[in-house]
């Protein structure tokens, strides 16, 4: 009997702890090489600060550029067949012209933070 709840007790532990290290926030310094669109705010091209937080599918993200939130919205993280080698936004053509942040490729990881378009 005292086995099941000792076994019972590490199970418990290792959930929460996947739990709080899917919800705790992570960051990357990411370089913008142009000007790009995301959740109605445009952002400069230069390096920026992308954060995230929250469970994998469904996580809150915010762009900043040093303290100064630049744009905000939501994301997911998805996993591709292959690891990036460095980090690359993901752009689609946009009928302004202006190309539209649609993801960041994470380098020397094989996820990607696709981002909602709003």
């Amino acid at each position: 009997m005292a086995h099941r709840v000792a076994w019972a007790s590490v199970v418990v532990f290792a959930a929460s702890a996947g739990l709080a290290v899917a919800a705790s926030p992570q960051s990357k310094k990411v370089d913008f090489p142009e000007t790009v669109s995301w959740a109605g705010k445009i952002l400069p091209g230069g390096k920026h600060t992308i954060s995230w937080q929250g469970d994998p599918g469904n996580l809150d993200v915010k762009i900043l550029d040093g303290n100064k939130v630049l744009a905000e919205g939501k994301g997911r993280l998805e996993t591709s067949g292959r690891k990036y080698d460095d980090d690359a936004l993901v752009t689609h053509a946009a009928a302004s012209g202006m190309p539209s942040l649609a993801g960041i490729e994470l380098g020397g990881k094989t996820t990607e933070l696709v981002l909602t378009q709003s």
